[in-house]
């Protein structure tokens, strides 16, 4: 499951290597975190139930996977980077 805001972004302002859904950008998909399909999800068991239980279940359906993209070009820099200096 994955949010996006309603100017279109799905993390906050000023994303970096800490920061990688950009500052405060996981409240935007706290709304998940309490529902019923998530706690399932995660090997619990209770969780909400009602509206935003039935967006994600229906969101969730027949996906196999979410791709997702780095549009923040400092970041993906930051990222390249860091991931040159791991050992092979």
């Amino acid at each position: 499951m994955f949010s996006i805001s309603i100017d279109e972004s799905g993390a906050g302002p000023r994303q970096d290597l800490q920061n990688p859904l950009g500052v405060r950008g996981l409240e935007l998909h706290g709304w998940f975190f309490h529902t019923e399909v998530f706690k399932k999800m995660h090997g619990e068991s209770g969780g909400t139930s009602g509206i935003d239980n039935d967006f994600a279940v229906q969101s969730l359906e027949n996906v196999g996977a979410w791709i997702l993209t780095i549009q923040d070009s400092d970041l993906l820099t930051s990222l390249r980077q860091t991931r040159a200096k791991l050992p092979p």
